[in-house]
């Protein structure tokens, strides 16, 4: 038997089990008019069935105006379980990186905008869907895009999606689009990284929402990692374990 490889093994084993993992979800999306949007963009990440809005960022519209404390249009807008805080960054138009960071261990998540935290506190429900909405409503031909959505455990990648194809993968879904939104995969407009980016719009009228959703859950956990990587291990030192002589 390998001596460092069983070590590897435990050392590793030890490190995961003596502390919680920490999930994060990032993806960009493009801001396309800053503080003279005719639409507002939600991102928020929720308990399994929606009552809990633990983390959201809004993009609001044009008609709140300038406030360094309250609503704006001009201000990118960080929630933790429904608490804002001030000061918030300035919105400027093109793509962005946003991020939400749970830690199952501490219970404090995180929001990060561009790689700076732009708010964090305490949750109490587990993080279990994604919604990316869009709500147009001065009406007229709107369309956001989000590109190069991915989740992470302990900073290792367990999920991607560069919505470059035309189908989604099944974690995700629709939730609601009123007459005249819809959603699409694969849209070549506006893009962050390879062909497609995943857009909502709507085409006519106002006051209109769309919205869909990432079952995080269709992820695996850290736990099911760990463990794959204990048992490849152990037929590895299986394979490699020298035959005993038995003199008798």
């Amino acid at each position: 038997m390998s001596t460092s490889k069983l070590t590897l093994l435990i050392a590793l084993f030890d490190f995961h089990s003596a502390r919680a993992a920490t999930t994060s979800i990032s993806f960009w999306a493009y801001d396309q008019y800053a503080q003279n949007s005719p639409y507002y963009d939600h991102y928020t990440v929720t308990n399994a069935d929606g009552t809990d809005t633990i983390t959201r960022i809004d993009l609001n519209d044009r008609g709140w105006g300038f406030s360094s404390t309250g609503t704006s249009s001009y201000h990118v807008s960080a929630y933790v379980e429904e608490v804002g805080t001030t000061p918030r960054p300035l919105r400027t138009v093109g793509w962005h990186e946003y991020e939400f960071a749970f830690n199952d261990f501490t219970k404090i998540t995180s929001i990060s905008m561009d790689g700076n935290i732009i708010d964090s506190g305490s949750y109490t429900n587990t993080p279990a869907v994604f919604n990316f909405g869009l709500h147009d409503y001065y009406g007229g031909a709107q369309k956001t895009v989000i590109d190069d959505f991915e989740v992470k455990i302990d900073g290792s990648s367990v999920y991607k999606q560069n919505f470059d194809g035309f189908t989604l993968d099944a974690g995700w879904s629709v939730t609601h689009l009123d007459v005249g939104t819809y959603t699409a995969s694969g849209d070549t407009s506006t893009v962050h990284s390879g062909s497609g980016s995943l857009v909502l719009g709507a085409t006519t009228g106002g006051n209109l929402d769309a919205l869909v959703a990432f079952d995080l859950t269709s992820v695996p956990e850290s736990s099911t990692i760990i463990l794959g990587l204990i048992a490849l291990g152990g037929m590895t030192l299986r394979r490699n374990r020298p035959k005993q002589i038995i003199n008798r």
